[in-house]
């Protein structure tokens, strides 16, 4: 089959992709928690953050499917962190970020940038040289006076936390438009506290994002919180600069 007549049958319909990527950059605030989702679209949330692209595609994270509703309300506790100005009383207060209060929610626990991210290579899966990629060689072959530089003074492991954030974001990028593409909502959640969270979660290393996937409430408002009358703030989108090189 001709490559031109392959795009024309299998591409999708380009007005239904501006939709999804429209859609997935509006946060949820609230979801329809009355609804489940079906097992067939949690595994296609699954695999695009399993199967997307990472740098030398190594397992720089672990995810955590949760839909346990006690675990995410335990959760939500920990994201205490959305400061407002109350209108009427003139003071600041404090929120949690119901994104977390979804029908899914994914978080991506961060696993340590350290020789056992490469200790489950396959035999004969490596490359010749038995390394993922130069950093890796680095790690396993210290400087010449035969030990490590402090940790936070490696420019190897800078270089592999960088990778680390990269893989991540690109997972919940693909995560989001996933779920927007089968007509979920979402929203992510950064700000919480990360030793409550690995409490609660029961996770050894440190959380990385909490992204809330579910069914969107239609008796509200998108901003509005899932349990309470407050509404969040909106930003608009800053535009990104481009520049056509032809």
């Amino acid at each position: 089959m001709l490559q031109e007549q392959w795009i024309e049958e299998v591409q999708p319909n380009i007005k239904d992709i501006s939709r999804a990527v429209n859609r997935s950059q509006h946060t949820q605030r609230n979801f329809d928690l009355s609804r489940s989702i079906p097992k067939k679209d949690l595994d296609s949330l699954l695999h695009s953050m399993t199967e997307c692209p990472s740098k030398n595609n190594i397992a720089f994270y672990k995810i955590h499917m949760i839909t346990n509703r006690n675990m995410i309300d335990k959760l939500y506790e920990t994201t205490q962190g959305f400061h407002f100005k109350d209108k009427e009383t003139d003071e600041w207060g404090v929120e949690g970020n119901s994104q977390v209060l979804a029908n899914l929610l994914v978080l991506f626990e961060a696993l340590p940038i350290d020789l056992a991210l490469f200790e489950n290579e396959p035999e004969g899966y490596s490359p010749p040289n038995g390394y993922r990629n130069g950093e890796h060689w680095r790690l396993k072959n210290p400087d010449q006076s035969g030990e490590m530089l402090p940790q936070d003074n490696n420019e190897a492991l800078n270089i592999l936390k960088q990778d680390q954030a990269t893989a991540i974001g690109i997972a919940t990028g693909y995560l989001n438009l996933t779920a927007a593409m089968l007509g979920y909502r979402t929203g992510c959640c950064s700000c919480f506290n990360a030793d409550s969270v690995k409490e609660v979660a029961g996770i050894e290393h440190n959380p990385f994002l909490l992204m809330g996937v579910g069914f969107n409430n239609p008796k509200k408002g998108r901003r509005v919180h899932q349990d309470k009358e407050f509404t969040f703030h909106t930003m608009k989108k800053q535009p990104i600069p481009v520049k056509w090189r032809v």
